[in-house]
């Protein structure tokens, strides 16, 4: 089962490489920043979970609780979003 999460893990960044050269420059220099501020911080959260986790002593529950938060956020942000485009629809 390993080399199946290491098989879907390398695809990913592979599948970017393959439909970069579409792009036309401008587009192709902005995807490569935001792959990598991306990949950045996908790293930072790995660590930052994993330092959490560490120092609770193996404990899932603030982890949990950092997720839920998450979501939480995103979901507000959403809804605060999806309101000022409708109310500039509206305006407009």
């Amino acid at each position: 089962m390993p080399q199946y999460a290491l098989l879907c893990g390398a695809v990913s960044p592979a599948l970017k490489l393959l439909g970069l050269p579409a792009l036309p420059p401008p587009q192709r220099a902005a995807w490569s920043r935001a792959t990598t501020a991306f990949a950045l911080f996908q790293a930072l959260g790995g660590y930052g979970y994993s330092f959490l986790f560490s120092h609770t002593h193996n404990d899932y529950a603030l982890i949990f609780i950092c997720g839920a938060a998450a979501l939480g956020i995103a979901f507000i942000a959403d809804l605060v979003v999806s309101r000022i485009g409708a109310a500039r629809a509206v305006s407009a």
